[in-house]
């Protein structure tokens, strides 16, 4: 059981969409959840819409809660109880979830939570598109270009999302092309170790 924990609405479509679709495809079983769904931040209205439309394309079980975006640090603890409630409750192998060094504090909070809860199973940081300044990423998984199509069709579905300066298409495609360089094939997705057990 692989269980993908992201602060908000589309972190899990933007920093690990094709990633999860190779899992999908590989056939292991992934739960999601997603701690804000930013519906308050102006202009996001109808985000909730567009995370169902994106999670019913994967096609995965997922959790929504509405913990204050910007604000999670006076949540801290009500969030890592959530956390682990989801481990008790999912038992996962492994866990996807935000760096603990990215630069917006929700991933943040999100991150260090994740790593300091589940202490008996692998976890990977994704890589923090906008704000990696800080993050190392040392681990890669190959893509196939069907399954980073298949991101950026997930992605389509956040149409309120496409005034922001990152939400980029050919920039999402050049990271992948960049990751993929990195390790000698043609498209990848980074992820920083937060621990790996085997």
């Amino acid at each position: 059981m692989i269980l993908i924990c992201s602060a908000h609405c589309d972190d899990l479509e933007f920093a690990a969409g094709a990633t999860v679709k190779k899992y999908l495809d590989n056939g292991l079983e992934i739960q999601a959840a997603i701690m804000s769904d930013a519906s308050t931040i102006p202009g996001n209205e109808n985000i909730q819409n567009e995370l169902n439309a994106s999670m019913k394309a994967f096609d995965i079980p997922y959790n929504t809660y509405r913990f204050e975006t910007m604000w999670f640090h006076k949540y801290y603890q009500e969030i890592r109880d959530q956390i682990f409630k989801l481990k008790q409750e999912f038992k996962p192998d492994t866990v996807i979830c935000p760096s603990i060094n990215a630069t917006h504090p929700d991933h943040k909070i999100v991150g260090e939570a994740c790593r300091s809860i589940f202490l008996e199973q692998s976890v990977l940081h994704f890589e923090d598109v906008r704000g990696n300044h800080n993050q190392l990423i040392n681990y890669w998984e190959s893509i196939t270009e069907d399954q980073l199509s298949f991101k950026l069709q997930v992605l389509g579905n956040y149409t309120s999302q496409f005034k922001r300066k990152y939400f980029d298409f050919k920039g999402i495609e050049a990271l992948a092309l960049s990751r993929g360089l990195q390790i000698g094939v043609k498209l990848a997705e980074g992820f920083e170790v937060g621990r790996i057990i085997k």
